[in-house]
């Protein structure tokens, strides 16, 4: 779910409390897989990043992403 929320170019603290609505400490439980979801949760999740629900299961394609703000990139 991480690489998917950077993609989107937000922050934990932009996902979890301006688009999903939920509570920063939460959100970084669930990233972080201490936290369990709802379905009806995860898919509010989904539609609010812009993808399919099965997108969410896929492991992450860098080993970039980690818990945290997106990194710069250096241009």
């Amino acid at each position: 779910m991480a690489e998917v929320r950077v993609q989107s170019g937000l922050t934990q603290e932009e996902f979890a409390e301006r688009v999903a609505g939920v509570g920063l400490k939460y959100y970084q439980r669930i990233e972080a897989g201490r936290a369990n979801m709802t379905v009806l949760t995860l898919a509010k999740f989904a539609s609010r990043l812009g993808v399919e629900i099965r997108e969410l299961f896929e492991p992450p394609r860098s080993r970039e992403v980690k818990r945290g703000r997106p990194r710069a990139v250096a241009r």
